[in-house]
């Protein structure tokens, strides 16, 4: 006999109820606020402030792309507006404080002011009721390449990804103090690209995007790996019922720990210019770490 039920569970986010969400034997994913956030167009990323009830995500248009910040308001999300930035530059990757006051991403700022050919990681604090201009963070732009995706955690270790030494992109380190960024290492990176990625705050599991590996479905999976002891565990794949034949990126994980939230073009694979949704599906992280660590 199969047991089938379907209950609605009442998702709170952002300091409200943003979404009604019917559960049954096996959650899918579900479009994240169709016709507003997700309109199947170039915006990709997902963070999420729950102090100030904000949804961050980057935008490509006109000819650049934009942090775009939407208000969450009486249950739902409402048109958006760039950070206030120099237009001059692309912006992509945000990361925000809990607090709210403290802002990383990634930037085409080149060191005299002018747009540079690589991406920088940059910084900025929210003071006197605006946002100061960027300022870069010199350890990891040190290395070669483009840098993105910065994470800060509450011991005050960065992340971040870079180029490797296979040159393809890997997700390393900063640890607090140190002036010397270490590479994860082959449970989480492999040769092939490696970025996307949600930290656990308390760095006790990672959720990230990998392209091309063998016994990936699509043109990225999306990957999980916990640690233990202090070690990262060998990652796995998420099931196919997140991973689809085509790209998933932009992982999230809402601060209650029962859903996850990522950007896929499954809608809209073979589109000239790329065209994106944000997703969300019901998740069971106790059971991920039982899987992942049997």
């Amino acid at each position: 006999m199969v047991l089938k039920y379907s209950i609605d569970l009442i998702i709170p986010f952002l300091g409200g109820v943003f979404l009604f969400l019917s559960i049954q034997e096996k959650p899918i994913p579900k479009i994240l606020s169709p016709g507003v956030v997700s309109n199947n167009e170039s915006q990709w990323n997902n963070y999420f402030h729950t102090k100030d009830s904000i949804g961050f995500f980057t935008k490509w248009e006109e000819g650049k792309s934009r942090i775009m910040t939407y208000p969450y308001i009486n249950g739902s999300f409402h048109n958006p507006k760039p950070m206030p930035f120099d237009d001059r530059f692309n912006y992509a990757d945000p990361w925000i404080s809990v607090d709210g006051k403290h802002m990383m991403f990634q930037a085409n700022i080149g060191s005299n002011g002018q747009i540079s050919k690589e991406y920088q990681l940059f910084e900025s604090f929210f003071i006197n009721q605006k946002w100061s201009k960027p300022e870069p963070l010199v350890i990891p732009n040190a290395m070669k390449g483009n840098k993105g995706c910065p994470v800060l955690t509450h011991s005050g270790n960065l992340y971040f990804t870079a180029l490797s030494g296979h040159e393809n992109y890997d997700i390393f380190m900063l640890r607090k103090g140190s002036d010397t960024p270490e590479p994860l290492g082959t449970a989480i990176n492999s040769r092939h690209y490696e970025g996307g990625f949600y930290m656990d705050p308390n760095e006790n599991f990672i959720v990230f995007s990998s392209a091309n590996r063998s016994e990936g479905i699509g043109k990225s999976d999306l990957y999980v790996s916990f640690r233990k002891n202090g070690i990262w565990q060998p990652s796995r794949r998420l099931d196919n019922s997140i991973n689809s034949s085509e790209e998933e990126i932009s992982s999230y994980i809402t601060e209650d720990g029962k859903f996850l939230i990522f950007t896929s073009n499954r809608e809209a694979p073979y589109a000239m210019i790329p065209k994106y949704n944000h997703y969300y599906i019901s998740i069971d992280l106790p059971s991920w770490e039982r899987l992942h660590l049997e």
